[in-house]
């Protein structure tokens, strides 16, 4: 998970982090919150599923991107890149939206966080150079 350039992709990424390390999910962040361009997020994901099938341990890895450059600075989000590396199709995204709009109308009822320092400590979150790779 990498962050573009938009104004509120550092805070947008923080809150997935807190809510994936609260989850287990297993996650990759910049060296040091730089900036990451798509398609260094796309060459992680195929690098790391090469050879690799299926879930579970040694699974495949798929990625996000705070948010995407195509919307406006107040229109932020994230970009899914599923195990392909390429961008999620539309079934995909409209499952992920449907079920962000559903948190949304429950006030976020039941989302688990962690705060973001631990979130920062967990064994789940790992720093990698997506640029130098």
């Amino acid at each position: 998970m990498d962050i573009d350039t938009h104004a509120l992709s550092h805070p947008a990424c923080a809150s997935a982090l807190q809510v994936l390390a609260a989850h287990g999910v297993d996650v990759m962040l910049s060296l040091s919150d730089e900036y990451t361009p798509t398609p260094a997020v796309s060459h992680a994901i195929l690098a790391h599923n090469r050879g690799r099938y299926g879930h579970g341990s040694g699974g495949l890895a798929d990625g996000i991107v705070m948010t995407p450059l195509h919307n406006p600075p107040d229109s932020g989000g994230f970009k899914y890149n599923p195990h392909h590396g390429g961008p999620a199709g539309a079934d995909i995204t409209g499952g992920i939206q449907a079920s962000a709009n559903r948190h949304l109308e429950a006030a976020l009822s039941g989302v688990r966080r962690v705060p973001y320092p631990q979130a920062l400590r967990a064994k789940t979150t790992h720093r990698h150079d997506h640029v130098a790779a």
